[in-house]
């Protein structure tokens, strides 16, 4: 564990290291920021490996004791070896209530029965008690899961959404063993499109797998272009293997929407063309510019690459990871000639209900303990310096717009993220629409610092900004969530 803390820690060490500093006496207080920044960073980062308060833990509660809980609990420990010693069953509400209490300031995930939900204790039901403390952020939680029986179901007449109507945090209903590990499994280890995730999720990602999903973006040139040219010789058969994986283990839209519909031949010699287009061959720097274009293309390169970040999916990331250092690398070499060391950028985008609300909820809990809340960006962020072109963006991922519109809404419609068959799903109906100011301050020399593509974009009037993926940023506030479709404001610095 100790050698994945370096790793991590190191991208930001190297990160923020100036060759030059400013001199002009104007910045003294951007440098302070910055040097106070990278050790809030650096603090916060080392606290996700060695403090026991990050861990996830469950407390169960539930009046039987059998065969049968007992199985469920082995095979939750089975699928999730740190949940070893951090499952906490009690059979009646007093004890329940107690150990919740206690164990208020870990990351709890609730799991009770039907029965146990329902029982009374001082004038509340234990799911109403569980509910109402989270809210009012004395317990530190993400959700509550009822793991009950059919007949509880139907005598209580229950949905998910009728449940999720008086009990915000519920998150899933489920009769079904199976249900109840994927539905862990997709709370610890998402399977679905995420927009981001939150800096003190990320270690389970580490802890639970051999890789560090990081090193395919923290070390772009260890590899030339010679070896990554051979390591893709066998892309098209790769692809393949993606798409049979999606499928048969149904993650979920829209890269299982989106893999069944392209082209696989035509996107394998898109990629294997930059080796040579343009007189790129034995050229970096022309190969790089190659790769970068075909990014900005939106083509089914950029969806593929995003879709499949977006799932943080070790698995998913197999079959593709040099294609992600080829675009990683690409992108790294670029020179954008640019030499501004602060930018204001905006990005639109529409972020699933539940995963902005839980990022609130720790956002407001790390507030009131004065400490500050990061997120991570999976992708390879696309940004704007114009605030209108984000707007405008966002506007069309989330309208659905008529299929003759011709130009960029006709582009959006088609191949983005929200396509018509996710524009129906339960996922998309319950997104907001969110607006993300970036407040970017790096050193202007660092290669990792987020390169401007306007000189190579198909649509350079956007102005656009691209980030590398897994990039940190500090939320310094954010709106907090309402209706279903609402419009939201979240504001981000980024430092490099």
């Amino acid at each position: 564990m100790e050698s994945v803390e370096n790793q991590f820690l190191q991208i930001y060490t190297e990160s923020t290291t100036y060759e030059e500093l400013p001199s002009d006496q104007d910045k003294v207080v951007y440098i302070q920021e910055a040097s106070s920044f990278k050790e809030d960073l650096l603090m916060s980062t080392k606290n996700l490996f060695q403090s026991d308060k990050q861990e996830y833990i469950i407390i169960w509660g539930d009046p039987n004791v059998g065969e049968d809980n007992e199985e469920a609990k082995q095979g939750l420990i089975s699928r999730f070896p740190f949940l070893k010693g951090r499952i906490y069953k009690f059979e009646n509400s007093k004890d329940f209530r107690k150990s919740s209490i206690e164990q208020a300031k870990r990351n709890i995930l609730f799991l009770m029965s039907g029965t146990f939900a329902n029982e009374m204790l001082d004038g509340k039901s234990n799911i109403e008690w569980i509910n109402n403390n989270i809210r009012e952020q004395k317990i530190h939680s993400k959700s509550i899961i009822l793991f009950t029986s059919m007949s509880t179901v139907k005598k209580n007449n229950w949905t998910i959404e009728s449940l999720q109507q008086k009990f915000k945090y519920v998150t899933q209903l489920t009769v079904d063993y199976a249900f109840l590990f994927t539905s862990f499994d997709k709370m610890i280890f998402n399977r679905i499109h995420r927009s981001f995730i939150q800096n003190s999720h990320l270690d389970y990602y580490f802890r639970s797998k051999t890789q560090d999903i990081l090193n395919l973006f923290q070390q772009p040139s260890s590899q030339s272009f010679k070896e990554l040219q051979s390591s893709i010789k066998n892309l098209q058969s790769q692809f393949e293997q993606l798409c049979e994986y999606v499928k048969t283990q149904e993650v979920q839209a829209p890269l299982t929407l989106y893999l069944s519909k392209i082209d696989l031949q035509k996107t394998v010699d898109c990629i294997k063309e930059c080796f040579t287009k343009n007189n790129a061959s034995n050229n970096d720097y022309r190969i790089a510019k190659n790769f970068v274009k075909l990014y900005s293309d939106e083509s089914s390169v950029y969806r593929i690459l995003n879709f499949s970040l977006n799932t943080m999916n070790l698995q998913v990331y197999s079959y593709i990871s040099n294609v992600f250092k080829l675009f990683s690398k690409s992108i790294y070499l670029y020179n954008d000639n640019s030499n501004v060391s602060e930018l204001t950028l905006f990005r639109g985008t529409a972020i699933q209900k539940y995963q902005y609300d839980t990022l609130y909820q720790e956002y407001q809990y790390n507030k009131k303990q004065n400490k500050p809340t990061f997120i991570t960006f999976p992708q390879f962020l696309s940004t704007s310096v114009q605030k209108k072109v984000a707007k405008s963006i966002l506007k069309d991922r989330i309208e659905e717009v008529k299929i003759e519109t011709t130009g960029r809404s006709q582009v959006l419609n088609e191949y983005s993220l929200i396509n018509k068959e996710y524009l129906r799903s339960q996922e998309f109906r319950e997104a907001y629409k969110v607006l993300i100011y970036i407040n970017a301050k790096f050193d202007s020399k660092n290669q990792f610092k987020p390169k401007s593509i306007k000189d190579v974009a198909v649509f350079s009037s956007e102005n656009e900004y691209l980030f590398q993926p897994f990039q940190s940023f500090r939320i310094d506030s954010m709106q907090e969530g309402g209706s279903v479709g609402c419009d939201l404001e979240m504001y981000l610095t980024y430092i490099l």
